[in-house]
């Protein structure tokens, strides 16, 4: 029997791509309506 391995990526994806500023700034916020939220009980 044989067996593929899948990395779950493709080979072509660059991480270096990705705009990380832009996906920090998005986290941050959704950080803290996450935060505000639990405080207010939703």
């Amino acid at each position: 029997m044989t067996a593929k391995l899948s990395t779950g990526a493709s080979s072509a994806f660059q991480w270096d791509t990705i705009p990380w500023k832009i996906i920090e700034q998005q986290v941050k916020r959704l950080q803290v309506r996450i935060a505000k939220a639990t405080k207010e009980g939703k």
